[in-house]
């Protein structure tokens, strides 16, 4: 079996030109303002999140949240106690903003939202009392 390559999308040069910088082209032709660096954007067409499985056993997602929060490196700082997104205190809550987290940072790449069943991507940003679910880092 040959090697799969990977297709990447050709722009002209004129075209990238066109494009002011902090731009980028979204597949419907316009142009779409990249967030300030260290900033994470809050709403753009296409965005997509990870959520927890609510069919998903506590175990499974505890070892999931565990994973995510660990060695996965998602940003789990805010869903610590005290912090902002720590209410509501629910372990779906909890996993539901871990696996986002490692989702967004692993560019929601396939495969990222899985979590052995546990996860599952979603295109409405997640309702979570005051707590605001990035979609990109």
């Amino acid at each position: 079996m040959g090697t799969r390559m990977k297709l990447v999308p050709v722009r002209t040069m004129r075209r990238q030109e066109e494009l002011k910088e902090g731009q980028s082209t979204l597949i419907n032709g316009s142009t779409s303002q990249a967030p300030a660096a260290g900033e994470v954007s809050k709403t753009q067409v296409g965005q997509t999140w990870c959520v927890a499985n609510a069919k998903a056993d506590e175990a499974k997602l505890q070892t999931a949240l565990d994973y995510a929060c660990g060695e996965g490196g998602a940003d789990c700082n805010v869903i610590q106690p005290s912090s902002t997104c720590y209410n509501p205190n629910t372990l779906e809550a909890h996993a539901s903003y871990a696996f986002n987290s490692y989702y967004q940072k692993k560019t929601r790449a396939a495969g990222t939202c899985e979590f052995g069943g546990a996860a599952h991507v979603v295109s409405q940003r997640p309702d979570y009392g005051n707590c605001e679910f990035p979609t990109g880092y």
